[in-house]
């Protein structure tokens, strides 16, 4: 059975899978060293997507917190001026 993938290499050109059977070794190098640099690329464009957001979701968390010390009253480290008595 022949599947039908096809893969675009830097010549424009697309491969399909049974084609790789008439590559050289030297060849089947270049295309690998080929993925490996579009799989990287792409892994650090994915990376700065995810850390963005991470920022993001950080910065909203700390502002929820801060909106909740707010509305509790009390912040960390907050005590009673002495001589008053806690409720």
């Amino acid at each position: 059975m022949t599947v039908a993938f096809g893969i675009r290499s830097r010549f424009g050109a697309v491969m399909k899978l049974n084609d790789f059977d008439s590559l050289s070794i030297d060849e089947l190098c270049v295309f690998r060293e080929e993925v490996v640099t579009a799989l990287a690329a792409k892994m650090v464009a994915e990376r700065s997507v995810l850390e963005n957001r991470l920022r993001q979701l950080r910065a909203g968390l700390a502002c929820l917190n801060k909106i909740s010390a707010s509305i509790s009253g009390a912040s960390a480290g907050f005590r009673p001026p002495s001589g008053v008595a806690a409720s």
